[in-house]
């Protein structure tokens, strides 16, 4: 081999240049641990401040026209035609507390598909999608009683703002809540 204009063999020339790259590289970044993220849709029934698992929620919908069905308890709002499909309109706030939502701009209806059940869950006020980067403490304060109790699976902190995490599956599991007619 020949070498350069320089005067240095390639080789040598090859492990200076290497040599001056590992002395001024940055090091790569140090793996730090990820945080757990996971986001709901979160909503309010009464005065309870709860998000649903996005997984649990499968449309969310404006208040629709409805068809009132005879000889049904007074939380069940009726039924809608949704995109050619009967829609169940169930009142959450009717159901949980016994005291029916006053249906206002910021109504809407969750949808949810669980054990082939599509019902949808009026609520009185949306606050969206929420993300939050902890995992919810299953340790529940002593707010929550009655049938929201057996619906919420745990608790999120964000911000001072206490969030009760609502299982769709929870709700579609009470015989009460299969249980519509008088």
């Amino acid at each position: 081999m020949s070498d350069d204009k320089t005067g240095q063999h390639p080789l040598k020339l090859l492990r200076e240049i290497e040599l001056r790259s590992r002395r001024f590289a940055v090091g790569l970044p140090q793996q730090e641990e990820m945080l757990k993220k996971w986001s709901g849709i979160g909503f309010s029934v009464d005065n309870y401040q709860l998000v649903a698992p996005l997984g649990d929620v499968s449309e969310i919908l404006e208040y629709p026209t409805l068809s009132i069905v005879p000889g049904v308890k007074n939380w069940v709002k009726g039924v809608s035609n949704v995109r050619g499909n009967l829609l169940t309109i169930i009142d959450l706030q009717g159901y949980i507390c016994g005291e029916n939502t006053k249906i206002n701009r910021r109504s809407r209806v969750l949808v949810i598909e669980k054990n082939s059940i599509q019902v949808g869950l009026l609520v009185s006020k949306m606050f969206g999608m929420k993300r939050f980067f902890d995992d919810y403490d299953e340790q529940l304060t002593s707010k929550y009683d009655g049938i929201v109790g057996d619906c919420v699976v745990g608790e999120i902190e964000v911000e001072d703002d206490l969030w009760g995490v609502f299982s769709m599956g929870e709700l579609a599991q009470q015989n009460e809540f299969m249980q519509v007619s008088l």
